[in-house]
């Protein structure tokens, strides 16, 4: 008699148990999710659209002048070299430091000759990304005197260290020379009776 209880007591138990599961388990499939699923998705880089590089031709342009030159034109400059920079490249900050002082890093050196063939202005520089597509240049005078010489040295380094910030880094392309010269930096430059001056920055004493 008491192991005839003993086996009711134990599937009317085990009974319960499957009862109390099949409810629970309803109780979840019918309730709805607190928040949707999350699709994680591998992010391949992918080169600018024509679309952000025309977006780009609005970006804005600071000049900051750390050294003793007088630095003119800017407002003439601005709409040019945004122009330039914004058909080429996803630029949507850029800063132009100026200074007197070359630092470590600064490869990069544009260098105008005079009449007589004597180099008279070099400007050298380096770019450094600020965040995403912000960029810092500095540039540094490190030899020249006022006039259209240098003035041509220190548009023609904006645009040059921009463009070398953007190239592709390799020895290939650290090999391959501009191949428009100065007239790829038009209308940056531009020539007159047989010689190059600056529509944009002019620096003077």
């Amino acid at each position: 008699m008491e192991i005839e209880f003993n086996r009711r007591t134990l599937i009317l138990i085990i009974a319960i148990t499957t009862l109390l599961l099949a409810t629970v388990f309803l109780l979840i499939r019918m309730r709805p999710n607190s928040a949707p699923a999350t699709r994680h998705h591998a992010l391949t880089p992918t080169r600018p659209s024509s679309s952000q590089k025309a977006a780009a031709g609005n970006s804005h342009i600071d000049f900051v002048n750390q050294s003793a030159w007088q630095v003119t034109g800017v407002d003439a400059c601005l709409p040019k070299l945004e122009a330039w920079l914004g058909n080429r490249y996803p630029l949507q900050k850029l800063t132009v430091a100026i200074t007197d002082t070359v630092r470590d890093g600064m490869t990069l050196a544009v260098q105008q000759s005079g009449d007589d063939g004597a180099s008279d202005a070099i400007v050298r520089g380096k770019c450094e990304a600020a965040k995403e597509k912000a960029v810092i240049c500095t540039l540094a005078v490190a030899q020249g005197r006022p006039g259209r010489n240098l003035d041509v040295a220190a548009t023609v380094a904006i645009a040059w260290l921009v463009e070398d910030f953007y190239r592709p880094k390799t020895k290939t392309a650290w090999r391959q020379p501009n191949q428009g010269g100065l007239e790829a930096f038009q209308p940056l430059i531009s020539k007159e009776n047989g010689s190059w001056q600056s529509d944009c920055l002019h620096l003077v004493r």
